[in-house]
Parts: structure tokens; sequence; C-alpha cells
């Protein structure tokens, strides 16, 4: 706090008044152009005149921080006009966000290929062939990192393979939560670097969580669904509760009608005031991307003869970036057992077993306890004391 302060009073001290009569027209400009319509009859002069604030001021200010989108509206477009241009979070970028780059005399493109890349889902194979076509005569090394489903971050490392740095220390999990990833994505190459003090651990750190009679039914598995919000409901109200003060996010790993589901029975179960505690969050992994909570909990979806298999790169992305949410710990739901899934390199079968192996390990005294109406339904019960497992078969 001591070092942002003496930065903030040295920038100031170094401006003119002309240059914050500048930066104070453009938070003016800002706001009128972030709530103007993009094509109502104001937006034009909403623009003109955030391009006028900035001219008197973006060469005094040393740093801007801004979304890719915005960096044309708001900067003026002079080549190498800054020393350094860093775009974060790169692997989800289209080849869009190469515009940027343009204004940098140095580039630093972080990203990650093993996470969620742009998708040409709502893009035709003529229109991608029509596209590659056309990038074919401006003569463009590396076309094919330039289409759709590519992002800015795969043109980045192909561009520049000589100049990779890969960051090997990782600080968001506790080992047991990145294990899975480590293992099946990096090859092992992650060195876990959180270790929170004992009396502040979440243990085990994975709990597998088996639905008896959990049945997919279209998009969605609603009995998987109920014994979640069940386990969370009955986790909230115990006392003490293992997840007071944390922060809790659901994430259903085959699509987003499941996350739907649950959103829709935990705002039925949860007062605004457990919400808001806890930063809940439910979605899918795609949404989930960048973000992280305390404590995770999955919902697999698929069950006997309703588990497509997921197979491939961008289902590896997304089983990556959803089992590596997790700071402290996470819960699976499931409704298949590993006999159920015939294709040993199904992410549903890695995932089963790594979470199957983590319960079996745990000793049988420390089982975890859920409310008297999961446990009816439930082969698992779930969540207590500062011990704990899960129980389930192989």
């Amino acid at each position: 706090a001591l070092v942002a302060a003496a930065a903030k009073q040295a920038l100031r001290e170094g401006m003119s008044a002309e240059t914050c009569a500048g930066l104070m027209r453009l938070v003016s400009a800002v706001s009128q152009s972030s709530s103007a319509a993009p094509d109502g009859a104001r937006s034009a002069r909403y623009r003109s005149d955030l391009a006028a604030a900035l001219t008197d001021c973006a060469a005094s200010v040393p740093c801007w921080i801004m979304p890719t989108w915005r960096v044309s509206q708001c900067l003026p477009a002079t080549l190498r006009s800054f020393d350094l241009v860093v775009i974060d979070e790169a692997s989800q970028s289209n080849v869009g966000a190469v515009l940027p780059l343009l204004r940098a005399t140095r580039v630093l493109v972080v990203g990650d290929g093993k996470q969620v890349s742009p998708t040409a889902a709502f893009v035709s194979e003529a229109r991608i062939g029509d596209l590659k076509a056309g990038l074919l005569r401006s003569r463009h090394p590396y076309i094919e990192q330039l289409l759709p489903e590519r992002s800015v971050f795969d043109l980045a490392q192909t561009c520049y393979a000589d100049a990779r740095v890969a960051l090997q220390q990782h600080f968001r999990c506790v080992p047991g939560c990145i294990a899975f990833s480590n293992e099946h994505f990096y090859h092992g190459r992650l060195l876990p670097r959180r270790l929170p003090p004992r009396s502040r651990r979440l243990e085990p750190a994975l709990v597998d969580i088996l639905v008896p009679g959990g049945a997919k039914k279209g998009k969605v598995n609603p009995a998987e669904a109920s014994a979640l919000v069940d386990y969370l409901v009955a986790q909230l109200a115990r006392s003490p509760s293992e997840l007071e003060g944390l922060s809790v996010g659901i994430i259903s790993l085959a699509g987003v009608e499941q996350a739907r589901l649950l959103r829709s029975l935990l705002l039925g179960r949860l007062t605004d005031a457990q919400l808001a505690r806890h930063r809940l969050v439910v979605g899918d992994a795609t949404s989930f991307q960048g973000d992280e909570r305390d404590v995770i909990l999955l919902s697999m979806v698929a069950s006997k003869g309703a588990a497509p298999p997921q197979l491939g790169r961008t289902y590896e992305q997304r089983y990556n970036v959803a089992l590596s949410r997790a700071r402290d710990r996470m819960v699976l739901f499931r409704s298949l057992r590993a006999s159920d899934v015939p294709n040993p390199d199904d992410l549903k079968q890695w995932t089963i077993q790594r979470f199957a192996a983590a319960a079996a390990g745990q000793p049988a005294a420390a089982s975890l306890r859920l409310s008297s109406q999961v446990e009816g339904r439930s082969a698992l019960s779930g969540g207590g004391g500062s011990g704990g497992s899960g129980t389930a078969d192989g």
C-alpha cells in the first residue's frame, strides 16, 4: 500500500494541470460512451469527445490497462507508441487482439494453450474456407493460426517459438486439487506452491459423491443437481461450517443447461446474503476461465447409457479449466461408475478414477456427512470436521 501510494503521488506530481484536466475529460467521456447505445444518435459525438480527451493525456500516462476491444476506441492509432504491450489471457482472445500489438515496441503475450480457446462453432466450414483463401493472398506464413478457432496465443507461440517461457510454479491450488491437470495436461511439470496453514486446510482436497439413480434427461441430470444443492445447503447450515468465509463455485462439466438448472435450484434454497457471502457463481468451464473459488462443486451430468465420449482438444481444455479453479477443495457429483465409461481415454473415466482413488485413500472414520435427506439417496455422505473423505466405487 505504501509503494502504491508513493507511486501515485510521484505520478501526480509529474502531471501538468492540462494533463489532469485531460484525464477528467477522459473519465467523463468513457462514462458517457459506455452508457450510450452503439448505434445511437449520440454515440458518434461521444466517441469524438473520447478521442479528443485522450489526445491531451495519452502520452502523459505511463501505463494503460483496458480490454483489447477498447484500445482502438481509446488510444491513438500510432505504431510503436508504447515501450511494452502485454496481452493477458491471450488464449481466450481471437486474432482480433493482434491490433493492440501494433502499438508496441516490445510484446509480452501471456496465455495457456491448455485452456479454453475461441470457438468456430457458429462459423460454417464454407466461410472458414473463404477466409483461408483470402489469407493465402496475404502470403502470411502461418495462415492456420489466423482462423476463427485459433487464439492470439496460438499465433504468438508460433511466431515467437524460440522466445517461449513456460511458467512452472503454481500458486492457485493446493497440490491435491491441481494433481489431475498436472498429470494429464502439463506432464507433471507444475510445481504447486499453495500450502495453507494446517488450521485452515480443507482435508480431503478431493471429495467423490456418487448419486444412485441419477439419470441424464435431455441435457440435464435433475437428481445430480438436487444432490449437489442439498449438499451445499447442508454444509452452510452446519455450525461451525467448513465453508465459513470461503467462496464457492459450481461448474457443469456438460453444458450450460445443467448450470441453469443448478442456479434455479440454488436461488430457491439460499438467501441473497448467503449467495453474496460465499461469492457463489454457477456456470460451465468456459465461463469460469480466469476465475477461481476456494471450493468448487462439479456436476458430471452424464449417466449410464447417456454418456457420449468427451475426447479431444476442446474437451481437454474445458476439463483442465474446470478442474483447476479450486483453491482448497473439489467435490465431484457423478451418476456414473467407471465401468459405465467404455473408452479409457474419455475424460470422464480419468476424472472418476482420480476422485475415486483419492476417496479410497482416506480413512473410513473420517467420512463426510450430508443431511439425512441426501444420505437416503446418495452412496456418499459429504463435508464436515477437520478431516474427511468421500467413499465411492471404482
